[in-house]
C-alpha cells in the first residue's frame, strides 16, 4: 500500500461504517408506504427496518398480535385475506391449493365428507389444516381435544399433538394459555 492510500484507509473505513449504519448520506425523510392492514387484529409497529419494507411477509408478521403470534405465518393464508403473496409470486388461492396438494390442508367440502361433519346454524365448517400443536411442559395435551376435529397423534413426552383443525377454531385454540405454537405437519400422511 502506498503512503497516500494508507493515510486514507482509516477515513474510508469510518465512512463505510457510517453509511452502513445509516448515520451518513441522505438526511431527508424516508417516504415509505406502510403495509396494508390485515383483517385480524393487529398492533401498531412504530419502527420498521429496511428489510421489513423490502419483504412484505416480515412487515406483515411484525403487525401480528396475540394469539396470532403463536400460529406459524403460513397457516394464516387460510383465514387472512391480507396474507402477503410471497410464495414464488403465487396468489393466495394458489398458495392454499399448494398446501392442499401437499396434503397439509383439506377444503371445507372435503373435510365435511371425510370427517362426517355437518354445518349448523351456530357453526360453519371451514377448511381444515393438519397441524402439530405444541403445549408448554406443565400443560396436558388433553386441553386441545375440544378444539381439534381429528387427533392423529398425541406425544405427551414432547408436549405436542398432531391433529386436523378447522381454521375457524384456530383463534380459540391459539388463545389457550397452555398452547405454545402451531405449525403445519411436514409431509403429512393421513388416512
Amino acid at each position: 500500500m502506498t503512503p497516500l492510500r494508507s493515510a486514507f484507509a482509516p477515513l474510508l473505513l469510518v465512512v463505510c461504517v457510517l453509511l452502513a449504519t445509516g448515520c451518513a448520506g441522505d438526511s431527508g425523510e424516508r417516504n415509505v408506504t406502510p403495509v396494508s392492514s390485515v383483517p385480524i387484529q393487529t398492533k401498531e409497529v412504530t419502527y420498521y427496518d429496511d428489510v421489513a419494507f423490502k419483504n412484505p411477509v416480515t412487515a406483515w408478521q411484525a403487525n401480528l398480535t396475540y394469539p396470532w403470534t403463536k400460529v406459524a405465518y403460513n397457516i394464516l393464508v387460510f383465514i387472512d385475506p391480507g396474507y402477503p403473496v410471497f410464495t414464488h409470486g403465487m396468489t393466495r388461492e394458489q398458495t392454499k391449493q399448494m398446501y392442499i396438494e401437499f396434503r397439509q390442508a383439506i377444503p371445507a367440502d372435503e373435510a365435511i365428507k371425510r370427517f362426517n361433519l355437518t354445518n349448523t346454524k351456530d357453526r360453519s365448517i371451514g377448511d381444515h389444516v393438519f397441524l402439530i400443536i405444541y403445549v408448554y411442559p406443565n400443560t396436558s395435551t388433553y386441553i386441545l381435544d375440544p378444539y381439534v376435529t381429528v387427533m392423529s397423534g398425541r406425544y405427551e413426552k414432547w408436549h405436542a399433538v398432531d391433529a386436523w383443525v378447522d381454521v375457524n377454531n384456530l383463534e380459540r385454540l391459539a388463545s389457550l394459555d397452555g398452547v405454545q405454537h402451531l405449525e403445519f405437519v411436514e409431509y403429512a400422511e393421513h388416512s
